[in-house]
């Protein structure tokens, strides 16, 4: 059994350098086949190379190269003198551009803020003209209102002086006496009773003389009031007056009457009323004062 094993083996490796000695037959054939194609070539190459004509043809080409290639290098170092000359240029063009557009930019930013100060001017001055024209205004219209005062004064006046007059309008009237007629005896006329007017009684004439009076004063106290809330639209007041403490900043003393029923320096009546606009007297209050009575010294 070991010896047909052997045999196998043996065989085996036969076979074995059998395909491996084949394997290079094939690679040397290759590598001569390679061998001949490189010696083609390289005695093609030897022949171009030892050919003298394809020599010099070859150093008038490369000579006619390098001249290209100087004249070439010429125009290049002339191109980038000329690219020099132009960046330079071009730097400052491109800085006076900028400057100009600098300063454009300042003038056109001192333009908008000459312009933003006129206006604020302008808009100062034009409010300033408004409050002075209101100024103006509110004063014309105070003056117009302190120059109304007297009519105030003499409406104010006649109610106070018209009150008592209804009831005095009742007291008997004398009865009035008939007409002589003296135009009917003038021209002949007959006199005809039924036609004469009735005549009116003292109490009814009293009566009528009494309501018109008093529709009167109704109407001048309609007018007292619409001339108080005008003046008070203005913010034109009455001074406090009457039982009040005397204030010299506000009133005018023209007399000093003795009471003892009242405080010293109170205002015990008003001569004319005062008034103020805000914090302006436009007229001060005519008052009488109050004044303690002097004691008798005893004798």
């Amino acid at each position: 059994m070991l010896e047909h094993e052997d045999v196998l083996q043996v065989q085996n490796n036969m076979a074995n350098l059998t395909q491996r000695i084949e394997r290079m037959h094939w690679e040397l054939g290759q590598l001569l086949q390679e061998t001949q194609e490189s010696n083609g070539q390289l005695q093609a190459l030897t022949r171009h190379f030892l050919n003298t004509e394809a020599h010099n043809r070859l150093n008038e080409v490369l000579a006619e190269v390098q001249t290209q290639m100087e004249s070439g290098q010429e125009k290049i170092d002339e191109l980038v003198q000329t690219m020099k000359k132009l960046s330079r240029t071009q730097f400052k063009a491109n800085t006076l551009n900028e400057a100009k557009d600098q300063q454009l930019s300042e003038t056109i930013a001192l333009l908008r803020e000459m312009l933003a100060k006129r206006e604020e001017i302008q808009n100062a001055r034009k409010e300033e003209e408004q409050q002075r024209q209101a100024t103006l205004q509110a004063r014309a219209r105070v003056q117009l209102a302190a120059d109304f005062l007297p009519v105030l004064d003499g409406i104010e006046l006649a109610l106070e002086h018209g009150m008592p007059a209804p009831e005095q309008n009742h007291q008997p009237l004398e009865q009035p006496q008939p007409s002589s007629g003296f135009f009917r005896k003038l021209f002949g006329g007959k006199h005809h009773p039924e036609h004469e007017p009735q005549q009116q009684t003292p109490q009814s004439v009293a009566s009528e003389v009494s309501d018109a009076i008093a529709d009167w004063l109704h109407g001048l106290e309609i007018v007292r009031e619409r001339c108080v809330r005008l003046l008070e639209q203005e913010h034109i007041r009455r001074i406090p007056d009457l039982n009040e403490s005397f204030d010299p900043h506000l009133h005018v003393a023209l007399e000093v009457e003795e009471r003892t029923d009242v405080p010293e320096n109170t205002i015990v009546k008003v001569l004319r009323k005062g008034y103020t606009h805000q914090d302006r007297v436009l007229r001060y209050a005519e008052v009488i004062v109050a004044k303690a009575p002097q004691q008798k010294e005893d004798l």
